[in-house]
């Protein structure tokens, strides 16, 4: 059964081209680091390439420059972001895409017909990950590669110094998405969930990003008190309380000797050659 998800662009933040540009910033953060874990795992210009959940195509942008002859057919089960991707896309390889409308558990592709799939912060948002980990494998082409790019709660920033009451924070928000069928923490059974739907070979990998070599600014949009918005509408925070926050995160960034570091899973497996 296609899976709903724990994420939605409309429920995440108020101001949804506000959401836009902080997924454009993240798609960014670690994506060097991230592209050479996913050439290890088998990524190569010329493939056909699946990438499930490609939300806004900011993540595509970056794989179409850097492999100018790969195809990707990128499934998104939000037609809004599709349109997104469209327009961001518009110049920039949008010829070189085959967009489909559905879910990353029931993509509807072909089997055996692909060369190499991943899913960048995907995978937390699944109620049942392991039916796309199945999928995946279906699609796939004997010998070909599957990645997942995901986080852990537990590992997923470094603040020094400690950004205050942020762990209460990301208490509430992993509460808010396991309600919805979510699991903030991953990254720490991905590579089971992948050896449970037939990969092997398996690799994982940490690509980290940090603000002495990007500036705090993209860490500031990751973490900017706006995204918690859904927790007041969810009654887990008051509007004073988030006003207070916001207030306080500010004089926070302020501080010019702020280290803050980010870290992202990547998981990766082949399916067998016949």
């Amino acid at each position: 059964m296609a899976q709903p998800g724990s994420y939605d662009v409309a429920r995440a933040n108020r101001d949804r081209e506000r959401e836009l540009e902080r997924l454009r910033i993240q798609a960014a953060l670690a994506w060097p680091r991230e592209a050479r874990a996913l050439e290890a795992a088998g990524l190569a210009d010329g493939q056909q390439v699946v990438e499930l959940g490609s939300g806004p195509g900011f993540y595509t942008a970056q794989l179409l420059e850097k492999f100018p002859r790969a195809h990707v057919t990128a499934v998104e089960r939000d037609a809004t972001l599709i349109e997104d991707a469209k327009r961001n896309l518009a110049g920039r390889g949008l010829e070189r895409v085959t967009f489909v409308h559905g879910s990353a558990d029931e993509t509807g592709l072909p089997s055996d017909a692909f060369d190499f799939a991943f899913a960048r912060l995907l995978f937390q948002h699944l109620p049942d990950p392991g039916a796309t980990a199945r999928e995946a494998y279906r699609f796939l082409a004997p010998g070909g590669a599957f990645s997942v790019i995901d986080v852990d709660d537990d590992m997923i920033v470094l603040f020094d110094p400690p950004l205050p009451g942020f762990a209460a924070l990301e208490a509430k928000m992993a509460a808010v998405q396991a309600k919805l069928g979510g699991d903030r923490r991953i990254g720490r059974r991905l590579w089971r969930i992948l050896a449970a739907a037939g990969f092997t070979g398996l690799s994982l990998e940490l690509a980290a990003a940090h603000s002495d070599e990007s500036g705090i600014d993209p860490f500031r949009r990751q973490f900017d008190p706006a995204m918690l918005s859904g927790l007041v509408r969810a009654g887990l925070m008051s509007a004073e309380e988030l006003e207070g926050l916001t207030e306080q995160a500010n004089a926070y960034y302020a501080n010019p000797d702020l280290f803050v570091l980010m870290s992202f899973f990547v998981v990766s497996g082949k399916k067998t050659a016949r």
